[in-house]
């Protein structure tokens, strides 16, 4: 499509749909109903554009980020005050905004794509091997984020993923290799163009309107001035809509407006059996709408797609996602086998759950011949066990494991790095759970995925507080740090602060393990929470000469309840950065985010007790 120059200069201003981080933006269902698409004109267009200029203005002058849902509140009030605007809805991280001339906009605030600690993508090496395979052999992926400088690190993983569907026999619908686009040539056509492809896989940004069940998609596709009344009865009708995503560069922000398309696009654009028993994986924020008004999902299944993956929220892990169930699949794994034994970090990240349509997908393969999947072992626990201590040494071996692989152990949904000797031998202690546990050894790599998962019981008391401390980099040493009821930072290093050096203080908090030479996990638990607030935090104790930021991720969870996930955090300055991660209170059961940095001279400064705390206790 042809861009104006005037449009390039207009599209810094423009903010039909804004996304402020990650995961972009939704629209109202734009719309629709009897009597057909009203006339909309060039002007109305104008009119559009200067209101919306004016209300990005209200937004970005009133935006707080430390207090989202009160500057989405305040902007919607200031937007409903306007004559032209017909209704401003908030709804989770969004507001909705509907003019009176039929266009719509949206705001929204969504979290960033983010690398699990315990993956390298670097090590993703390619493998190429020969498989068969059963239905169709295309594929083909799409990257809208790549412009976007803080997911630079997406398109190698879609890179691996497409290199691996190669490896065991798919291609383009045009050529020898699966179809991959990226940025701009995502277009409107590339998303009308999706059916004819076995696999299909997209890493866009998303949001899902849950007043309306409208899911939609960012395309790459960046938006003209002039398209606007040809592309009106579309977004009249909820199937399309524009957007502008605010990313980052080295100057500030920069806009970029896009097009999106909805579930309503998928369904009155595609025919029947469009997509020939496609698994289809949308890698997008919200793809499934809270589980349950899977609106693009049930349009999909509607047009041939035999199996459709989607997460029910916000998250920032689906691109790794994606890798582990393609690589798992294609070790002759149908889906449900396969869906099971994702490590749940990339399963589930805070309320977003990946989830699949429908229930017969289960039963969906990519391969008849493939790897051998039987090279895990675990020794201990066994499985149906019952253990009875709140620390268990998980022990095992994985024979012959790929140098390329990032392997990783999983405790009820936590995943960590798996460290083994030269042999592939493991023993790595994990915190339990009261009551029902579940234990995944894995890994990724270029041959496939391997999993084994156990099943065992903790006869242990009930735990107030489980907290675990991750990060990914091979021989340095990352501390964890709980502080006692009501104490300032002053008591760092004290008796009063559970760490390497007082692991069981008075309190009642256990640091199970000081792990001084890389990826952890080290966990800090309470079976009673003593009243008040304690601070949790995270101090960089050494790098032992490693260069490479330490990518730190921190686990919170009360009284058994949902986990809580902090990070992914760059600790980068040796013996110096500190991580303020939370507050956790007793016995109200609350944690509120810190999430601050400072450093171990700052607190120093504030507090001179500190020095001598450090100095008496160092490692030796």
């Amino acid at each position: 499509m042809k861009r104006s120059n005037t449009w390039r200069a207009l599209a810094l201003l423009i903010a039909v749909f804004v996304i402020l981080i990650g995961c972009g933006g939704g629209g109202g269902d734009g719309g629709g109903g009897g009597g057909g698409t009203p006339a909309f004109t060039a002007a109305d267009a104008a009119n559009a554009n200067a209101a919306t200029v004016a209300l990005q203005a209200t937004f970005a002058a009133g935006y707080d980020p430390n207090n989202v849902a009160g500057s989405l509140t305040t902007f919607a009030a200031a937007a409903r005050a306007r004559g032209d605007v017909e209704s401003a809805t908030v709804t989770a991280d969004q507001v909705v905004v509907k003019y009176r001339n039929g266009w719509n906009h949206s705001w929204v605030v969504n979290p960033p794509f983010e690398e699990p600690v315990w993956i390298d993508v670097n090590t993703l090496m390619e493998r190429a091997e020969s498989r068969e395979f059963v239905g169709n052999r295309k594929g083909i992926l799409l990257n809208t984020v790549t412009p976007d400088p803080r997911f630079t690190w997406v398109a190698p993983v879609l890179g691996k993923i497409a290199a691996y569907l190669n490896s065991i026999g798919f291609t383009g619908k045009t050529g020898a290799t699966v179809d991959s686009l990226e940025g701009a040539a995502c277009d409107v056509n590339a998303f009308r163009n999706l059916g004819g492809y076995g696999f299909v896989g997209i890493i866009t940004h998303g949001v899902a309107d849950g007043n309306t069940g409208r899911v939609w998609l960012l395309t790459g596709d960046v938006a003209d001035l002039g398209e606007y009344v040809s592309y009106f009865p579309d977004v009249w009708n909820g199937r399309m809509g524009s957007v502008t995503s605010v990313v980052s560069d080295a100057t500030g922000p920069v806009y970029r407006t896009v097009w999106k398309v909805s579930d309503k696009f998928f369904a009155d654009k595609y025919a029947a059996n469009s997509f020939p028993h496609t698994v289809f994986f949308n890698g997008a924020c919200q793809g499934y709408l809270n589980g349950v008004n899977a609106n693009l999902a049930n349009a999909l299944i509607g047009k041939g797609v035999a199996a459709y993956l989607g997460y029910t929220e916000s998250q920032g892990v689906s691109p790794y996602a994606m890798y582990a169930m393609v690589t798992k699949m294609g070790c002759t794994k149908d889906l449900g086998f396969s869906y099971d034994r994702l490590p749940g970090s990339l399963k589930t990240q805070g309320p977003a759950t990946l989830r699949f349509l429908p229930a017969t997908a289960r039963s969906v393969q990519l391969s008849e011949n493939g790897c051998v999947d039987d090279k895990i072992s675990v020794t201990a626990p066994t499985e149906g066990a019952t253990v009875n201590a709140r620390v268990l040494e998980v022990t095992g071996r994985i024979t012959a494991i790929p140098a390329d692989a990032s392997a990783y152990i999983d405790i009820n949904g936590s995943a960590t790095t798996l460290v083994m000797d030269g042999s592939g031998n493991f023993n790595q202690n994990v915190a339990v759970q009261q009551g029902a546990n579940t234990v995944t050894v894995g890994y990724l790599s270029r041959e496939g995925s391997q999993a084994k998962i156990v099943h065992f019981t903790a006869n242990i008391p009930p735990m107030a507080l489980w907290t675990q401390l991750a990060w990914n980099t091979n021989g340095t040493d990352v501390d964890f740090h709980l502080l006692g009821p009501d104490l300032t930072m002053g008591s760092a290093f004290s008796a009063n602060d559970c760490y390497y050096a007082n692991r069981n203080p008075a309190f009642g908090a256990s640091l199970d393990v000081d792990d001084v030479d890389g990826y952890g996990p080290e966990h800090i638990t309470m079976n009673t929470g003593s009243t008040g607030k304690h601070i949790l935090f995270v101090h960089y104790y050494s790098s032992h000469g490693v260069t490479t930021p330490s990518n730190t991720q921190v686990r919170v969870s009360l009284n058994n309840a949902a986990t809580l996930t902090f990070g992914p955090r760059h600790l980068v300055n040796s013996g110096t950065d500190i991580w303020i991660v939370c507050e956790i209170d007793f016995p109200n059961n609350r944690v509120t985010p810190i999430n601050q940095m400072t450093t171990r001279e700052h607190m120093i400064a504030m507090y001179p007790q500190v020095a001598q705390l450090l100095e008496k206790n160092k490692k030796r």
